[in-house]
């Protein structure tokens, strides 16, 4: 059967990052795991998400980590320095 990793979280950013986070989604589908992302239906407040959840085979981790290293290199959209790499 094989061994499967149980992944879950989300990740917190502005308009302009979701939309470059779901470039990195959809440059990076499998067409299988890639239905582990989700996005709220409507917007409200500041602060938009991406979560991900999902059982994965061992076999996939590094195909989602390298997902979320090219997330975490989107720069930051304005000039507070917060993007997913700031380390401020």
């Amino acid at each position: 059967m094989g061994v499967f990793v149980s992944i879950r979280g989300w990740l917190e950013c502005d308009e302009q990052q979701l939309a470059a986070v779901r470039q990195v989604i959809a440059d990076h589908s499998d067409g299988s795991y890639s239905g582990g992302w989700g996005f709220p239906a409507r917007h409200f407040n500041w602060t938009y998400y991406a979560f991900y959840g999902g059982d994965v085979r061992e076999s996939a981790v590094d195909w989602f980590m390298e997902q979320l290293r090219c997330i975490a290199a989107i720069p930051a959209s304005d000039r507070t320095g917060t993007g997913f790499a700031d380390s401020s």
